[in-house]
């Protein structure tokens, strides 16, 4: 069973991801966003608003639905 995190994209808006999913977790850039890497997005990865310590956080608090 999948399991789904919410995190925030560059415009605000939310994204849920499923954390097996999920091929890397960059250092912020220049601009302040995480890059996440997802397996099925080929233009690099999400922009992402939280930092790395706070996707590890949620992903290990994630939980099958």
């Amino acid at each position: 069973m999948p399991r789904f995190i919410t995190l925030t994209l560059r415009d605000g808006k939310p994204v849920d991801l499923n954390v097996d999913m999920i091929g890397s977790i960059g250092e912020p850039g220049e601009d302040g966003l995480t890059k996440v890497g997802h397996l099925t997005h080929n233009n690099g990865g999400f922009p992402i608003k939280e930092t790395k310590a706070v996707i590890l956080k949620k992903i290990k608090e994630s939980k099958i639905i």
